[in-house]
């Protein structure tokens, strides 16, 4: 018996790296996932599920801007009527890109922030929502960055966003507690995964 019998979970950004890894090691414990990617990584989405039910385990890809609240209102109805509930969501989906602050260009600041503090946001809504109608609670894990405290030179839009996560979880965690959901930030450092490949490869 798993310790995620019976259950269903969201991981955003699960077509590699950290996403994946959750994605799996959550089939393994027995919970039925729903692989969210964007449209470049579709094939590496399947090849996760294929991995999920090849281990016996039941997955779906689902392709979703989580930006969008009508995409991610799709990305939750659809995992509801595949599995017939809702317990976790894990957002992990996150990007950044590296420049001087004096240099950094507003647009790719903007696109961050779309990815990284608002996708959670959007994604926690909607799933806190269905939540709230099943009435038996869930979790909402954020996979936020050790960078939500520390500071990174260069990467000035990915600290803010990541800070700004925090904030985000440590309020609706008090807002949604009476609702039996649990809120949470793990803040990883850097990871071997695509997100940091440049690091990995600079001696």
């Amino acid at each position: 018996m798993g310790r995620l019998n019976d259950k269903t979970a969201i991981v955003t950004g699960a077509a590699s790296g950290i996403g994946k890894a959750i994605a799996l090691c959550f089939a393994g414990e027995g919970s039925a996932v729903t692989v969210d990617y964007v449209e470049f990584q579709e094939e590496q989405a399947n090849a996760v599920v294929q991995q999920i039910e090849a281990g016996g385990g039941r997955g779906i890809a689902i392709r979703a801007n989580l930006a969008e609240p009508k995409e991610v209102e799709r990305l939750v109805g659809q995992t509801v009527e595949r599995f017939g509930h809702l317990d976790i969501l894990v957002n992990n989906a996150g990007i950044e890109t590296k420049s001087p602050f004096l240099d950094y260009p507003l647009n790719t600041y903007r696109h961050i922030i779309d990815v990284d503090p608002t996708g959670p946001w959007v994604c926690s809504r909607q799933v806190a929502r269905q939540m709230v109608k099943q009435g038996d609670g869930g979790a909402i894990v954020n996979i936020s960055s050790v960078h939500e405290d520390l500071p990174m030179p260069t990467n000035a839009a990915y600290c803010a966003a990541k800070g700004g996560l925090r904030v985000l979880m440590r309020t609706i965690a008090d807002e949604l507690a009476c609702h039996k959901i649990m809120v949470n930030n793990i803040a990883p450092g850097a990871i071997d995964t695509p997100l940091d490949h440049s690091v990995e490869a600079d001696p």
